[in-house]
């Protein structure tokens, strides 16, 4: 089901970046612009003193509910502008150009309707082919993981937006899922030592079990908060990681000598 048939005898793809030397890049990137990347991911502080300050009330109060839903909308919408206007910025900086603050907010609040647009087109086909079977669900998965991108980066708007995602992966199917899973395992699993270094020693200063506390059903409020706040400096990386990865795709397509038939 997952073949390409080679037409020429010439090379048939162009190369890519290992997922090494894009960790290596955006580790590079982001110790450089740090600050300003946080300055942005910072706003994920909002939603978190507001949970953390309902987390104090009981929730079987109506008020209460509705308090956690009216964050969970906002933290749904800040993280959506986060995502647009990381990508902006870090596009930007990735180029050496002059960043306008003014011109950068504008740019992103005329985004957020069709990047969610994408996001929801995105995920009905995802769950059509899950319905279907779980291979095609993964399929396009794969196929359309740089829609949201192909919107705010090349003005892809819609379905078209669908199209040219899949067209970047057309013919390195696999090439573009290894790298899609290999740099956010790693992230993701360098985050969740960090993380469990920190639970661990204060637990110990506490003098509560850590096994007992992350068996809970419900964590405590302290270890969500730290999660929260950890995700704030980890997602400017994930962000700079894919943003590579779609550039190097973009940049190295398949040459039209190179007739590949995507049979995915």
């Amino acid at each position: 089901m997952f073949s390409s048939i080679k037409v020429s005898k010439a090379k048939q793809l162009l190369p890519l970046k290992s997922p090494i030397e894009l960790l290596f890049e955006s580790i590079a990137f982001y110790k450089e612009y740090f600050w300003i990347l946080l300055g942005y991911t910072a706003w994920m502080i909002v939603p978190i003193v507001a949970y953390f300050i309902l987390s104090f009330f009981p929730t079987e109060q109506p008020i209460v509910w509705i308090a956690s839903v009216f964050v969970s909308f906002v933290e749904l919408l800040i993280a959506f502008w986060i995502g647009i206007i990381l990508t902006i910025v870090i596009s930007k900086l990735l180029t050496k150009q002059k960043l306008d603050i003014q011109a950068l907010q504008t740019q992103t609040v005329l985004l957020i309707r069709p990047v969610v647009l994408v996001s929801i087109l995105h995920l009905l086909i995802v769950l059509g082919g899950a319905l279907l079977l779980i291979i095609p669900g993964i399929i396009f998965l794969v196929w359309y993981s740089f829609s949201h991108l192909a919107v705010i980066l090349d003005e892809q708007f819609g379905t078209h937006a669908l199209t040219f995602s899949r067209n970047l992966i057309r013919g390195r199917f696999f090439r573009t899922t290894y790298r899609l899973l290999c740099g956010p395992l790693v992230i993701g699993f360098f985050y969740s030592v960090i993380m469990g270094v920190l639970f661990l020693l204060i637990a110990r200063l506490t003098g509560e079990n850590i096994v007992e506390l992350l068996i809970r059903e419900t964590s405590p409020v302290w270890i969500t908060t730290i999660e929260s706040i950890g995700e704030i400096f980890m997602i400017p990386l994930m962000a700079i990681y894919m943003i590579l990865l779609y550039i190097d795709l973009r940049l190295n397509p398949l040459e039209k000598s190179d007739k590949v038939v995507d049979v995915c």
